[in-house]
């Protein structure tokens, strides 16, 4: 299998009417036949659950696990969109298997905490083990248009706590490029 990019498209794009140009954009300045496996964010629903546990008062574990749920909503929208290109065909552009990855997660002894100290940024940095994963790559849509350095969006909390108190060890260790990508922000090299 050749190496992938491993990308976390940050759930706040989900309802801002540019994503998907910017998206083609972004895509557009990789090689076309790169792969790219993609761990959506949770978003607006990932926020409702928040709400609802706070309501409800159900355990982190329970939030947690629905959150990963919610990661899932907008799959077959977000299949669509990575389908298009330039020249009509499809781009190798996937949707990670959640589930069955975080899972194997568990196997290898490698099991993230279930609350919210955990979301989309630390699962992706966590799938990326072991895979042939040669970058890492975060859309978001805060920060610089690009950075290949996780210190500014760990100083300003742009990241969850795994990430914060984790992520650069684990980037170091595995050897992997990472990339920030404020995806609002972001232009194409000319």
């Amino acid at each position: 299998m050749s190496r992938v990019t491993m990308l976390k498209l940050g759930g706040s794009l989900f309802d801002w009417e540019g994503l998907p140009g910017a998206w083609l954009h972004w895509r557009r300045s990789l090689d076309p036949s790169e792969m790219v496996w993609v761990v959506p964010g949770g978003g607006l629903a990932a926020d409702s659950i928040r709400k609802l546990q706070r309501v409800h008062k159900f355990p982190d574990s329970i939030a947690h696990h629905m959150a990963i749920d919610s990661m899932l909503l907008l799959k077959p929208y977000l299949l669509e969109l990575f389908a298009t290109s330039k020249s009509g065909n499809k781009w190798p552009t996937e949707i990670v298997p959640l589930k069955e990855m975080l899972a194997n997660l568990d196997h290898l002894d490698g099991r993230l905490p279930e609350d919210w100290s955990v979301t989309s940024d630390a699962i992706t940095l966590r799938l990326a083990d072991g895979h042939q994963v040669k970058k890492v790559v975060f859309l978001k849509s805060v920060g610089p248009k690009s950075s290949n350095k996780l210190d500014n969006p760990i100083n300003r909390g742009w990241v969850d706590a795994w990430t914060c108190e984790f992520g650069r060890q684990w980037l170091a260790s595995h050897g992997m490029e990472f990339e920030w990508v404020n995806l609002r922000r972001w232009l194409p090299k000319d």
